[in-house]
């Protein structure tokens, strides 16, 4: 496995445990960062300039993606009306 790969895990990871230790475990956040992920990702891959940006364009597009499914798959936070 890659660099990248790595890099990219230890990313997921830590904004992770960073997001839940800070109360921040949102549906629309992880959907949010998702597609942010996703469109840095498609643009790291087309942009012809620098080559460290197109390395690391796969890394971030599946990292999007990730966060992306995880937040679709989080359930809808439900508010209560207190009376």
């Amino acid at each position: 496995m890659s660099v990248s790969f790595w890099i990219s895990i230890s990313i997921y990871i830590s904004s992770i445990i960073i997001l839940s230790v800070l109360g921040l475990f949102k549906k629309k956040l992880f959907q949010t960062i998702g597609l942010w992920g996703m469109i840095g990702g498609i643009v790291f891959l087309c942009q012809p300039f620098f080559a460290v940006l197109f390395q690391y364009g796969i890394a971030v597009l599946i990292l999007g993606l990730i966060y992306w499914n995880f937040g679709n798959n989080m359930k809808e936070e439900v508010e209560t009306e207190e009376q």
